[in-house]
């Protein structure tokens, strides 16, 4: 062996016992602290994740927050006088209109002394629709007067044994706070109700002009013409052309147009035209009306040009249409009452760019169009090129579409 492969080894060796010595002083010198630090690592991440999960809380209350203090300064709760204690029929009379409304009897338990305060009872019984009763009991909830719900029970009308769709009963049981001779005084209230009256968000109309022009919409109906519409409209059928030259993009034969279509027809003088407010936290009407109208006194205005938004400060995105007494699925379909046309057992017969001439179950001829009521349905499309219809189906909540097919075409 050579020195140099000799001397070679030996370096080699050298290295191997250095590495391996620097391996195991490394390792028996760290072992102890890699274990503790990766275990720092993980509390650490977990705590991260707490954190994490704290700041995302923090920002939900935060906007909770927020929109309680805005409850509390815009729909403040009055303690009403004792004189009210009868007057809460016709306050649950206005309570229940429009989408909230619903059939009930009403009767008055009596009263007693509470914390310094007059505690009414009643009792509500009725029926209706579910989503009117929950939309009356919402505003009932969130309106001014202080009233509790002790009870409540809904449940499907029966007649019989057998359920009445749509219908639910409802049995409730109310109390109401009144003041004893202790309440707000008149001017408290009044001012309590001016800034209650309006809510941030709320999109307020407000008089800018007294006359403007703006343009009239006529939309066709089954059998109508140019000429006819414009006698109509304009007094004189001479005057179609101006309307067809109004509605070229839309018309593009005078001779040709369909029933639903939305035609100009002139430009109208309109009395009063009005601007939109958005409502900020902090406005009230009469800030309003000093801004627009440059007198705060004018108030009163503003009140009653909006009118039917400030008494039902319901939000669109509160009010619900949904049953949860109702299944999504129908078990059994419902009867052919009004004796629409059947369209399981229709044939088409004839078309017209407009009519569909489809004899039902009866055998009897009839004319549709598009957006008629067929049962368990309507005409959604009239296909003259293809010689069918398409009908639009409810199947008790299984929805589809069904194509009727001229019958000289070979389909039925």
């Amino acid at each position: 062996m050579s020195y140099s492969v000799r001397n070679s080894i030996i370096l080699t060796l050298i290295l191997i016992v250095f590495a391996g010595g620097g391996y195991l002083w490394l390792y028996l010198k760290f072992e102890s602290n890699i274990g503790s630090l990766t275990n720092q690592v993980t509390n650490k991440e977990k705590t991260l994740a707490e954190l994490e999960s704290a700041t995302a809380d923090y920002e939900y209350f935060k906007d909770e927050l927020n929109k309680t203090t805005i409850q509390l300064e815009y729909f403040p709760k009055l303690l009403a006088q004792e004189s009210a204690i009868q007057g809460t029929y016709r306050y649950l009379d206005k309570l229940s209109t429009r989408r909230a409304s619903f059939k009930y009897d009403f009767r008055f338990v009596g009263v007693k002394p509470e914390a310094g305060a007059l505690k009414a009872s009643y009792v509500l019984t009725g029926e209706g629709k579910f989503s009117n009763i929950a939309n009356f009991i919402y505003r009932l909830e969130n309106g001014k007067p202080i009233y509790k719900i002790e009870s409540l029970t809904v449940k499907r009308k029966t007649t019989r044994g057998r359920e009445i769709e749509d219908l639910v009963e409802v049995n409730m049981q109310l109390t109401g706070l009144f003041s004893d001779g202790n309440g707000q005084s008149d001017s408290e209230v009044s001012r309590m109700f001016e800034k209650a009256l309006i809510i941030p968000g709320m999109r307020l109309k407000i008089l800018q002009e007294s006359e403007h022009t703006e343009m009239q919409y006529h939309t066709i109906q089954a059998g109508e013409t140019l000429k006819k519409i414009a006698e109509d409209q304009l007094g004189n059928a001479a005057s179609w052309r101006e309307i067809y030259d109004l509605n070229r993009p839309l018309i593009k034969n005078p001779h040709l147009i369909y029933r639903g279509q939305s035609l100009k027809i002139m430009e109208k003088i309109i009395d009063d035209y009005y601007v939109y407010h958005e409502v900020k936290p902090g406005e009230t009407l009469r800030s309003l009306a000093d801004q627009y109208l440059g007198d705060e006194d004018n108030w009163r205005e503003i009140n009653k040009w909006n009118q039917d938004k400030i008494q039902n400060q319901i939000p669109d995105d509160i009010l619900t249409n949904y049953d949860p007494f109702k299944p999504l699925v129908l078990t059994k379909l419902p009867p052919n009452l009004a004796d629409l046309l059947n369209v399981a057992q229709a044939k088409l017969v004839a078309l017209t760019n407009r009519s569909a001439f489809i004899q039902d179950q009866k055998g009897i001829m009839r004319s549709l169009q598009v957006g008629d009521k067929v049962y368990l349905g309507y005409l959604m499309k009239i296909d003259l090129n293809r010689g069918k219809v398409t009908f639009n189906m409810n199947k008790g909540g299984i929805y589809s579409t069904t194509t009727l097919n001229l019958v000289n075409a070979g389909k039925d």
